[in-house]
């Protein structure tokens, strides 16, 4: 005797109609929440000073251009590719200074001032200060 396979197709039909509003649903939630939205690149020109060889500081200057927000988790600077000796700009080795340094901002007129840690700059060394959020190169320099 072969068991009895009645009601069998309604359940599947029902598990089946939640599975496929439930997917549906989050396929909306991700375009509503904005996931997938590419964060805007920045417009912003920096100056450095003292990028000079056997130097262990140099200093930025917001020059133009965009204010970067939350500049101690959105900015990182990079000596040769890496982020060692110099960390990112939350580090205690790095200063904001300037009209916005209470907001945490870098705006125009703002100066950040990063410190060399356990070495100092040679010449052919790559600087480099990276918006993190797009991975955008905001200034590179050839230490002379």
């Amino acid at each position: 005797m072969k068991g009895d396979s009645t009601g069998v197709s309604p359940v599947i039909a029902t598990i089946l109609l939640i599975a496929i509003t439930v997917v549906a649903v989050g396929v909306v939630m991700a375009f509503v929440a904005g996931i997938g939205r590419p964060v805007t690149p920045v417009a912003t020109m920096l100056t450095a000073e003292n990028a000079i060889d056997n130097s262990v500081r140099v200093r930025l200057f917001h020059m133009s251009g965009d204010t970067i927000p939350a500049v101690r988790t959105n900015l990182e600077v990079r000596l040769n590719g890496a982020l060692k000796p110099w960390g990112a700009l939350g580090a205690d080795n790095v200063t904001l200074t300037g009209d916005g340094d209470s907001d945490g901002d870098f705006e125009i007129g703002d100066v950040i001032t990063a410190s060399c840690v356990n070495t100092s700059l040679q010449t052919g060394d790559v600087l480099a200060v990276v918006y993190k959020p797009t991975q955008q190169t905001l200034l590179s320099l050839t230490i002379p």
